[in-house]
C-alpha cells in the first residue's frame, strides 16, 4: 500500500538570510521523521506543540501543516533566541497561511516554563551540535545555529533537564 503524502512547508516559501540557518539536510530529516511518525501517534483532537530554536520556521510550519492535514487542532509555539530567526519564522508561517504557530523570542523556553509545564504533546528540537569552542555558543548570529560548544552538547545539555517538565 502506498503511503499518502502529507503536507509540509514549501522550502521556496521559507525565509532565511545571512543571520538565519537555511533549511538543510538535518531540517529535512526532522520533517521526514515527523511525517512518518505522526501517522502512528494517537493524537487527541487538540495538541500543544513546541519547537525550541525555530530558525527559519521550516520545521514548525511543516509540523502545523501536517497536524492540520491530520485534522488535529494544534497550538504550536516556536521559540528562538535570535530576533532574526523570530522574524524569519513569522515570515515563513505567514507565507504558508499558517495561523497555528505563535513565535516568541526566548532563550529556550524561559518565559514559558510555567505555562507549558507538563502540557507539551510534541516537542521538536534541532539543536546546534557541531563541536566548537564554548565561546562560539554565546557568540550569536548564524554561528548560534550550529555552534554546539565542547563535544557539541552545550545547548543540548541545557534542554534535556527541561524535557521532563514540559512533557506530560
Amino acid at each position: 500500500m502506498r503511503r499518502q503524502a502529507l503536507h509540509i512547508a514549501d522550502v521556496t516559501k521559507t525565509t532565511y538570510n545571512r543571520d538565519v540557518y537555511e533549511p538543510s539536510d538535518d531540517s529535512f530529516a526532522l520533517v521526514d521523521a515527523l511525517q512518518q511518525e505522526l501517522v502512528k501517534i494517537p493524537l487527541s483532537s487538540a495538541c500543544q506543540c513546541l519547537e525550541i530554536g525555530s530558525g527559519s520556521g521550516y520545521v514548525s510550519c511543516s509540523l502545523a501543516l501536517l497536524l492540520r492535514h491530520c485534522n488535529v487542532s494544534a497550538s504550536c509555539i516556536a521559540t528562538d533566541i535570535s530576533v532574526h530567526a523570530v522574524t524569519a519564522t513569522k515570515a515563513t508561517v505567514a507565507a504558508h497561511q499558517v495561523t497555528e504557530v505563535d513565535v516568541i523570542q526566548a532563550d529556550l523556553v524561559s518565559p514559558l516554563s510555567a505555562r507549558l509545564q507538563q502540557a507539551v504533546d510534541i516537542l521538536v528540537f534541532n539543536p546546534p551540535y557541531v563541536p566548537t569552542p564554548d565561546e562560539e555558543v554565546a557568540k550569536g548570529g548564524i554561528a548560534a545555529a550550529w555552534a554546539g560548544g565542547n563535544c557539541g552538547r552545550v545547548v543540548i545539555d541545557r534542554v534535556l533537564p527541561l524535557v521532563q517538565t514540559l512533557l506530560p
